[in-house]
């Protein structure tokens, strides 16, 4: 239940605090003095859009507290539990938000900052709000099954929540199968491709440094004819063996032979002696080598072609699929795990097609258990409807909800869509309410459901942002008393401009405009009963100074608490049967 609400620097208002009562609160005032701004500021708390506009001018922060006390235990336990609140001791839920001069807001929840989105879900289970626009809401035909799914049960209002969450499945997986299906035609020239790639990397059957190999042997066979005759040659100029011509050995040795025959007058010859004879012997080794390698010098001509031909096959795997043998094999590797994806791809089709058809049975199975209670409480729920409209004066109407069900529909809402069929008068056929009903009969329509919907949704708290639109004389006395009867089980606050509502409130609000010092403010006085008589005089004719309205004021609120004791009465006498 609504408790308090405490408005600082909001639009028109300064500051004021509103304490709400249990049963029916009603607030009157002239047009334009603020009533709607109530409405407004109770909306914004509970998360509503807000914006720098609404501050106050000159003001730098505007601020607004509603407090709830509950006395459900089993929803406090929900809620400490969920939310992590401590309502043990004290059961009173504070929710504040203010507008900084940025544009931006803070919310709170009981002192501590919160997300608009955490102070949505809580207040949406103890504050319905209906304002002025909701009249429009009852005109859309979208909003229909939202409202039949609420009044079968909150079990099955998560149904189909889950079924829209698995219809959203099936549309992402079957636009995935599509996109998978357009892939894959392309994949098939990609695999077709790749297959050809890895094919001529593998029948390449390179090595690392092979390359390198190949080069070196290319030199060694391109040069052989050179290399042979080349040793050769030197051979001949340094082995002895050669009698017929020079040769650096017998260079040498007679070299040695002429030092040998001065070398003990000088050290020096001596040193060079050893040195001559060094190189002698290097010479000698040398020629056992040189003539070693001729003699066992070998190449093989015909070889060239394939050393050539194998390095012009690597020199055109490089340019294709990389500059060394390393990255070409790397690009094999890749390969490989390319044609691994794609050789898997079936499976992975498989899969989702799978999960599709595993998900859209999920969705058949749910639809049909909610098409069929929706189809039972469609029923149930226009008998209802119609009970209440004909005691807010609506007698001849007929109301239906009209289920068009398809079983081979996909959609977030299941099989149906609804819509609301209403005919006011004798005789004539049920057309769409979207069509037909006049504002005055909308008003009553969107109480009758609103009462019906509190029951169900056991919220504690209605407000009614001028319901009486359209509605006067006997039906506005009809709307009056079923706003009563509501208070009853659910704290109800209605904003009014009917002196037969505002006569049946157990607490009477008084909204004024004043000015003060050229600042205009707004206010809210609780009224006392003679305060409370001199308000419906008004709202009878204008007119707070009219003897005749006074006395007429006075007679309807003794009538009316007269009637209300009566009710009292038999209410008690039902409990006690």
């Amino acid at each position: 239940m609504l408790i308090e609400l405490h408005i600082k620097n909001f639009v028109l208002i300064d500051e004021l605090r509103v304490d709400f009562s249990k049963g029916l609160n009603v607030i009157t005032g002239e047009t334009g003095a603020g009533k709607s701004i109530i409405v407004k500021a109770i909306d914004i708390a509970l998360g509503g859009k807000a914006g720098k506009d609404l501050l106050r001018q000159k003001s730098q922060k505007s601020e607004i507290e509603l407090a709830f006390f509950l006395s459900d235990k089993p929803e406090i336990k929900k809620l400490e539990n969920n939310y992590g609140l401590n309502l043990t001791e004290e059961p009173v839920i504070v929710f504040k938000r203010e507008i900084l001069e940025s544009g931006r807001t803070v919310s709170r929840i009981n002192g501590n900052i919160s997300s608009v989105e955490t102070i949505k879900e809580i207040s949406n289970g103890l504050i319905d709000i209906h304002g002025q626009h909701e009249h429009q809401s009852l005109l859309k035909k979208e909003n229909y099954l939202g409202l039949l799914d609420r009044y079968i049960s909150p079990g099955h209002y998560e149904k189909t929540r889950i079924l829209s969450s698995i219809c959203s499945e099936i549309r992402s997986y079957e636009l995935s199968i599509n996109k998978f299906l357009e892939k894959s035609q392309k994949n098939e020239r990609e695999l077709d491709f790749y297959q050809y790639q890895l094919k001529e990397i593998e029948d390449a059957d390179l090595s690392i440094g092979e390359d390198e190999t190949l080069s070196r042997e290319y030199d060694y066979i391109k040069n052989g004819e050179a290399i042979k005759n080349n040793c050769i040659e030197a051979l001949r100029l340094v082995s002895s063996n050669f009698e017929d011509e020079f040769n650096a050995m017998d260079a040498i040795d007679k070299a040695l032979a002429s030092i040998s025959q001065v070398q003990s007058f000088s050290n020096d010859l001596n040193n060079i002696h050893a040195k001559l004879n060094e190189i002698h012997y290097m010479l000698e080794d040398a020629s056992t080598n040189l003539r070693h390698f001729s003699d066992n010098f070998t190449y093989d001509r015909n070889r060239l072609d394939y050393v050539e031909s194998r390095l012009d096959l690597i020199n055109g795997m490089k340019m294709k699929y990389g500059n060394t043998i390393e990255d070409i094999l790397l690009y094999r590797e890749n390969l490989l795990n390319k044609l691994e994806g794609y050789l898997h791809s079936d499976e992975k089709l498989e899969k989702m097609k799978s999960i599709y058809k595993q998900k859209l049975d999920e969705y058949k199975k749910l639809s049909a258990e909610v098409s069929s209670k929706r189809r039972k409480a469609s029923i149930s729920l226009s008998k209802s409807i119609l009970s209440e409209l004909k005691e807010l004066n609506l007698e001849h109407a007929t109301f239906e909800i009209s289920l068009n069900t398809d079983i081979n529909r996909i959609s977030k809402s299941g099989y149906e869509d609804a819509d609301f069929l209403i005919s006011m008068n004798p005789g004539q056929k049920v057309k769409s309410l979207s069509k037909i009903a006049s504002g005055g009969e909308i008003s009553r329509i969107m109480l009758a459901i609103k009462v019906i919907m509190s029951k169900v949704d056991t919220i504690n708290t209605i407000i009614f942002d001028e319901i009486d639109t359209g509605v006067s004389g006997i039906t506005a006395k009809k709307v009056a008393e079923k706003l009563y009867r509501t208070s009853k089980a659910t704290q109800v606050i209605c904003i009014t401009h009917l002196p037969q509502i505002a006569v049946m409130g157990d607490y009477h609000m008084l909204i004024e405009k004043f000015t003060k010092g050229n600042i205009t403010n707004t206010r809210v006085k609780s009224l006392e009963m003679s305060e409370k008589v001199l308000e419906i005089s008004r709202l009878l004719d204008g007119n707070i100074n009219s003897g005749i309205s006074e006395d007429h004021a006075k007679k309807l609120i003794a009538s009316i608490n007269k009637a209300k004791i009566a009710s009292h009465d038999d209410t008690e006498k039902e409990d006690e049967i």
